[in-house]
């Protein structure tokens, strides 16, 4: 049955409007796409910044262990004491 010229079609509610749901689900795949990108960005840069530090770290230990007499450090380690000169040196240069 063909409705009658003048007749009226009721309202389209706006979610079964075809360009509602294609924006919709334009706004959906790029939120999934913005969340997607910044996990893969945020893991990268932790594992970066991780490396990073721990060079950093490395290399303030090896500056360190060039300012510690060996000599004095190996006496320090029999004696097993803090009263010794060769352990009161050693831990002046290390502070």
């Amino acid at each position: 049955m063909k409705p009658a010229s003048g007749a009226q079609f009721p309202p389209i509610r706006p979610g079964q409007r075809l360009s509602v749901r294609v924006a919709v689900l334009f706004v959906g795949v790029t939120l999934l796409a913005v969340a997607l990108v910044g996990e893969v960005l945020y893991e990268r840069q932790k594992r970066e910044t991780e490396a990073t530090l721990g060079t950093l770290l490395l290399n303030i230990a090896r500056t360190g262990a060039y300012l510690i007499d060996p000599q004095l450090h190996m006496v320090g380690q029999r004696t097993l004491t803090q009263e010794t000169s060769a352990y009161l040196k050693v831990s002046s240069a290390a502070a």
